[in-house]
Order: structure tokens, then sequence, then C-alpha cells
């Protein structure tokens, strides 16, 4: 079988153009695909911290829901609880969570 220098140099440079393209221009899967597909979404995917709240039986928890979607946070419901997914949290805001949490949002108490 006989191979031509040329031939072998073209397909060379195509895989070197297509290995190229995919690695410069790497982007981000969206999480509807993977989740799709079976794989981890939202804070299971990148990590975060989920808060399961009870609230109040008269508490109206639309406007907070509005809210957090402004901020970019997931507010989901089962069984009577909100649960609020805030992707990228990181320890220091988790441990600080249950303090803010008790006193209203206020970040001065200790």
């Amino acid at each position: 079988m006989r191979v031509s220098a040329r031939k072998v140099a073209i397909v060379a440079g195509l895989i070197a153009g297509v290995y190229l393209a995919a690695v410069f221009s790497i982007r981000r899967v969206p999480d509807w695909v993977v989740a799709a597909l079976g794989g981890p979404s939202g804070t299971a995917r990148d990590g975060g911290l989920v808060l399961r709240y009870r609230p109040p039986a008269a508490y109206d928890a639309t406007s907070f829901e509005r809210s957090a979607a402004r901020r970019g946070v997931t507010v989901g419901h089962d069984a009577g609880r909100l649960v609020v997914e805030i992707r990228g949290a990181n320890e220091a805001d988790a441990r600080s969570t249950p303090r803010c949490s008790r006193t209203a949002g206020s970040s001065s108490a200790r």
C-alpha cells in the first residue's frame, strides 16, 4: 500500500485543527442538557448550599421566590418546606447561615 505524504499531511492538519478548535472553544454544557442525560444539575453539579425551611402557616412565599429569582437562587417546594439552593456558596457562607437566619439577616450578630 502506497502512502502519499500529501494526504498524510492533510489528515494530520485536519486532526490538529479539530483538536485546537475543541481546546480553545470549550464551553460549559448547560444544566438542562446534563440533567436530560441523567447527570447532576444545580448545587449537585456546582456545589453550594441547600436550605430546607419550614415557614409559618400564613407565610406567603411568592415575594421571597421573586426576590430569590432576581439573585439567581433556586427555590423549590418539598412537603411544606421551601428548598433554597444557593450555587457556589463556600464553607464560610454556610457556617454563617444559621446565625443570619436566627437574627433575620443581620450580619453584625455574633
